[in-house]
């Protein structure tokens, strides 16, 4: 007669961390795409080469501090934007609520954009 073993998901598949790296360059592309900034525009913005910001949206480069900031910049948002998840903010809520009540139109515009690609 076999024995049965209980097994639960927790120990069979362990959980994965994601990858910061890949994380990042994910949410440049996709802060990028929602402000509708080509790579030339977004890279222009931030005194960076086109062809070096494609690189870290690919994967294939990974930019220093410096960079970092450049990216931003070229996003027009805070380095945190591009550094913290936000959905881990348990404020986010009020703090978008008390950003769309100050924004401009161009910047209410901004916030939709960017909240209708990550909602999708």
């Amino acid at each position: 007669m076999h024995a049965k073993v209980a097994c639960t998901a927790a120990t069979s598949f362990p959980m994965r961390q994601p990858d910061p790296k890949e994380l990042f360059r994910k949410r440049v592309r996709r802060l990028r795409k929602a402000a509708k900034l080509s790579l030339e525009e977004a890279a222009e913005r931030g005194g960076l080469d086109y062809n070096y910001w494609g690189e870290i949206e690919r994967g294939n480069s990974e930019p220093g501090l410096e960079y970092i900031f450049r990216i931003a910049k070229g996003l027009q948002l805070p380095v945190t934007a591009l550094l913290i998840d936000k959905e881990e903010d348990s404020n986010l809520l009020k703090k978008m609520q008390s950003l769309s009540e100050k924004a401009t139109p161009d910047q209410f515009a901004l916030l939709y954009r960017l909240a209708k690609v990550i909602v999708g």
